[in-house]
C-alpha cells in the first residue's frame, strides 16, 4: 500500500513539474521565432506530404536554413500536431515534455549519488526544476533541450552500466537519440564515454601497454554508437552535415588567434612571443570559465544572447539563489567529485558537455552547452543538501525549525518569483529575432485580405520571416516544396527572404508605393498614418501586440 502512495505521489509531482511547462504556451513566450517556426512547419510538412519543405522524404536533418537541423525533434512534433494543430503549443509541446523527463532522470541521480531518502531527493529537485533556464529551455521549442534529456538519460545509465542488460542497450539507444537530436551531442557523447570507459583518474598506462585490447574492450558500447552514427553522414555529404560547425568554429573565426599587431613574421607559427597557441589556449579557457561566470550563472545573462530565443529574462541561468547554491555545492563537495568513482562522472559530464561550445566562437552560448547544466544543478542540489546539514547540526529544535522553514520560504519563494518572471515579464520582454512582433497578431489579419489583391510585399526586419509567415498561416508544404530549386544551395546559409506564390519581399518605399494599385504591404510600425490615408483607395491596419502597442503595419491599395 505505501509503495502504492509513493508511486502516485511520484505521478504527481512529474504531472504538475509538466504542467508548469505545458500552461500558457500560446502566450509566454508571447510568439515564435524563425527557429521554432522551422521545426513546427516541417513536423507539418512531414505529416501532410512525407517530407521537409525542401520535398525530401522523410531525413533525417532538415536543411532548415542551410544548417541541416536534427529531425527528431519535428518527428516527435507530429503526433500533437495531427491531434491539435499547427500552433505555437503544439510545436513547443516536445520540449515540454523532454524538460520534465530529465528532472525524472536527475531525480534519479540524485537519489544514487547522495544516498537520501527520496523525500528528501524530491523536495530539492522540487527547487531545483524552477531555476530559470529549466523554466525557459522546456517552454521555447529547442532541439537542445531534447538532446539534453537523453544525454542525462545516459549519465543514469552508465551509473547502472554493469548491474544488466536492460542498462547497457540503454546507453547506447539514449546515446544515439541525444547524437541524431542535437549537433553538439554528436561531439560530447563519444567524449563522455570515453572518459567513462578509461576513467583516466584511476588509468594505469603500464597495465595498458600490457593488455591494451582489455582496455579497448572497455570501449564496446562507443564503437556500437558510431556505428549507429553513420547514417547521418550517408544521408548527406559529410561536409554538409558539418556545415553548421564550419559556421560557428573558433577555429576559422579567430585565426590567426595571435593579434595582427604582435605578427612579425610571415610564419605567425614562428611568433616566439606572440605564438598562436597561446592565444588560442586563453579564447578556449574563456569560453569555458564562461559557462560558470557567477553573472551568466546567477545574475543578467550576457548581453551576446539578449537577442535570442535563450535570453531569460531578469536572470542568469540559475538565478541568484541557484548560483549560490552551486558555489556552496562545489566547495564543499568537489574533493568527493575526484576521490568517489560514482560521483566522478559529474566531472565527465561538465568536461563533454562543455567541449562543444568551448570549440565555438561565441564566448557564451546556452545551447551549446546545455549538456552541462543538469550537471550544474546536481552540485546546487548537493550545495541545499550542505546547507540543510549545517541546520540540522544545530541541537535547540525551535532554532533548527526556525532555520529550515526561513530557508525552504527563500527557496520556494524563489521558485514561484522564477514562474511569475518566466509567465508575465518574460511575455512580454521583446528579444528581437526571438519574438519577432507583429506575426501571431497580424498573420490572421493578413489571410482574410489576401484574397482580393494581385501582391502581397513583404517588408521585415527579421531573418528568415518566411518562415514565420508559413507557420502562422499553416501554408500548404506543397507549394513550398514546389519552389525548392529556388533557395540557395547546401552549404550557403539561408536567405533572409524567398518570394513565394504572390507574396513579395520588398523594402517599403510608400513615396514610389502609394502610385501602384492592388497591393497589400506588410511593413513595420514605422510608417506615417497621414501620409497613408491622404491616398485615395489606400486603408492603413495597425498591428498592435497583447500590450497595445502598435509593432507592425498592413497597408493595402485598391
Amino acid at each position: 500500500m505505501k509503495r502504492l502512495i509513493f508511486i502516485i505521489l511520484i505521478i504527481i509531482w512529474i504531472v504538475g513539474l509538466l504542467l508548469t511547462r505545458l500552461v500558457g504556451l500560446e502566450k509566454s513566450p508571447i510568439s515564435v521565432g524563425f527557429d521554432e517556426a522551422s521545426l513546427g512547419y516541417n513536423a507539418y510538412s512531414l505529416l501532410l506530404t512525407g517530407k521537409d519543405e525542401y520535398g525530401t522524404s522523410y531525413p533525417l536533418s532538415l536543411r532548415s536554413f542551410n544548417d541541416f537541423k536534427p529531425a527528431l525533434y519535428s518527428y516527435l512534433d507530429i503526433p500533437f500536431i495531427h491531434f491539435f494543430g499547427l500552433n505555437q503549443t503544439t510545436v513547443r509541446t516536445p520540449s515540454a515534455i523532454f524538460g520534465t523527463l530529465s528532472l525524472v532522470f536527475l531525480l534519479l541521480i540524485f537519489m544514487k549519488l547522495s544516498k537520501r531518502s527520496t523525500l528528501v531527493c524530491v523536495i530539492i529537485l522540487t527547487i531545483i526544476s524552477f531555476f530559470p533556464w529549466r523554466l525557459h529551455f522546456s517552454r521555447v521549442a529547442f532541439e537542445a533541450n531534447i538532446s539534453m534529456a537523453f544525454f542525462t538519460g545516459v549519465i543514469w545509465c552508465l551509473l547502472n552500466f554493469k548491474k544488466n542488460l536492460f542498462y547497457k542497450v540503454s546507453t547506447i539507444l539514449f546515446s544515439v537519440l541525444a547524437i541524431y537530436s542535437y549537433h553538439s551531442a554528436r561531439l560530447s557523447i563519444p567524449i563522455l564515454l570515453l572518459l567513462f570507459f578509461i576513467d583516466p583518474f584511476s588509468f594505469n598506462f603500464k597495465v595498458f601497454l600490457k593488455h591494451p585490447f582489455e582496455i579497448i574492450k572497455k570501449l564496446w558500447p562507443l564503437f556500437v554508437v558510431i556505428i549507429l552514427y553513420l547514417p547521418l553522414f550517408l544521408e548527406f555529404h559529410t561536409s554538409l552535415l558539418l556545415t553548421r560547425f564550419s559556421q560557428t568554429n573558433v577555429f576559422s573565426h579567430y585565426y590567426p588567434f595571435t593579434p595582427h599587431e604582435l605578427i612579425y613574421t610571415s610564419n605567425v607559427w614562428l611568433n616566439s612571443l606572440g605564438n598562436p597557441l597561446y592565444y588560442l589556449g586563453g579564447i578556449l579557457v574563456g569560453h569555458i570559465t564562461a559557462y560558470f561566470s557567477p553573472k551568466n550563472l546567477s545574475l543578467l545573462i550576457y548581453p551576446g544572447v539578449i537577442k535570442s530565443a535563450q535570453a531569460i529574462s531578469e536572470s542568469g541561468m540559475l538565478g541568484f539563489f541557484g548560483g549560490l547554491m552551486f558555489a556552496i555545492g562545489l566547495v564543499s563537495t568537489f574533493r568527493e567529485f575526484i576521490q568517489n568513482k560514482e560521483k566522478r562522472i559529474i566531472i565527465y559530464w561538465i568536461l563533454s558537455g562543455i567541449i562543444p561550445a568551448a570549440v565555438t566562437w561565441e564566448w557564451f552560448y546556452p545551447l551549446r552547452s546545455l549538456n552541462i547544466y543538469p550537471s550544474v544543478d546536481l552540485i546546487a542540489g548537493f550545495g541545499l543538501l550542505t546547507v540543510a546539514n549545517y541546520f540540522s547540526r544545530n541541537r535547540n529544535m525551535v532554532l533548527k525549525n526556525v532555520y529550515f522553514c526561513i530557508f525552504l520560504l527563500i527557496a520556494f519563494g524563489t521558485s514561484f518569483y522564477n514562474i511569475i518572471n518566466e509567465f508575465n515579464y518574460g511575455a512580454w520582454n521583446t528579444s528581437g529575432e526571438f519574438q519577432p512582433g507583429g506575426f501571431k497578431e497580424g498573420v490572421p489579419i493578413l489571410i482574410s485580405l489576401k484574397s482580393g489583391y494581385k501582391t502581397i510585399y513583404l517588408d521585415t526586419n527579421q531573418a528568415q520571416s518566411y518562415e514565420i509567415f508559413w507557420f502562422y498561416m499553416k501554408y500548404p508544404p506543397k507549394n513550398i516544396q514546389k519552389i525548392a530549386y529556388r533557395r540557395n544551395v547546401p552549404g550557403i546559409e539561408g536567405p533572409p527572404s524567398i518570394n513565394f506564390d504572390n507574396f513579395v519581399y520588398k523594402k517599403f518605399d510608400w513615396p514610389n508605393d502609394k502610385y501602384k494599385s492592388d497591393f497589400i504591404y506588410w511593413t513595420t510600425s514605422e510608417v506615417k498614418e497621414d501620409e497613408i490615408k491622404s491616398i485615395k483607395g489606400a486603408k492603413l491596419y495597425k498591428i498592435l501586440n497583447p500590450e497595445g502597442n502598435w509593432i507592425a503595419s498592413i497597408i493595402t491599395k485598391k
